[in-house]
């Protein structure tokens, strides 16, 4: 058992008038996730506890966060480290209908279905094993993988990010792996000749820095942090507006 803490915030600015404006979300919370061998593969059981979510400053309460927590994820992946598919789809049904009754489940099953849940799960895999389960890292100098996250107004930042191998340390649990993180343009992305880059939904204005630390033996991420900046263009008489999303994930006990 892998228990994790994470915490995101996603601050935008933006100017109404005369007036700057702002908003600061933030979410955090503890992960706790099992892998157990089944059938020359993998399940990754995953559960979140302890969710918190403000606005500015202020708790923000929802049947969504009870959702959230209810939900035990169970993940099948290959031995050679590939998501295969969400194991359990038929208990989120379920949860919905606990979180708000039958009759009202349907009005936010279009984000909680098992569909929704399985990409997002799967989404969250490539983010953090994604490349590295199960693979030699000698000979590989740096794995990609596109991301984006979403604003208030629902305006999706898309981004390319890269992870270079920067050599190892020596931690708590034993040797890790050192990964820097940026983020790369659309140009640098065609130069890098990067598989499933798209420039169409990569934000040209994104800039990205970050750490990740993944111990050796056992294969776990003991830390991940990074930092994104973006300034979308302004069309059609819209509001300037800067945005920064900021993750970190950080192992705090391992069982």
């Amino acid at each position: 058992m892998l228990t994790e803490h994470s915490l995101t915030r996603r601050t935008e600015q933006w100017q109404d008038g005369a007036a700057a404006q702002s908003l600061v979300v933030s979410v955090e919370g503890t992960l706790l996730s099992r892998f157990e061998p089944a059938d020359g593969g993998w399940v990754l059981s995953q559960q979140t506890r302890d969710l918190k979510v403000t606005h500015n400053g202020k708790p923000v309460e929802s049947r969504l966060i009870s959702l959230a927590q209810s939900l035990l994820l169970k993940l099948r992946v290959s031995n050679d480290g590939a998501f295969v598919r969400l194991d359990n789809p038929d208990q989120a049904q379920s949860a919905m209908e606990r979180a708000f009754g039958s009759s009202n489940a349907e009005s936010v099953s279009q984000f909680f279905s098992p569909m929704q849940i399985e990409e997002r799960a799967r989404k969250e895999w490539d983010s953090k094993y994604g490349g590295l389960f199960n693979h030699p890292l000698s000979g590989v100098d740096a794995f990609y993988r596109v991301d984006s996250f979403g604003t208030a107004s629902g305006v999706q930042i898309g981004y390319l990010l890269e992870r270079r191998i920067a050599g190892t340390t020596k931690t708590a649990y034993g040797e890790a792996v050192v990964l820097s993180l940026r983020c790369l343009t659309p140009d640098q992305a065609a130069d890098a000749s990067v598989v499933d880059s798209d420039p169409a939904v990569l934000e040209a204005s994104v800039e990205c820095n970050g750490q990740e630390l993944l111990a050796r033996e056992p294969f776990f991420p003991i830390r991940s942090t990074v930092s994104i900046t973006a300034s979308p263009s302004v069309t059609d008489g819209g509001t300037a507006l800067k945005v920064t999303f900021e993750k970190q994930v950080e192992a705090v006990e391992l069982e």
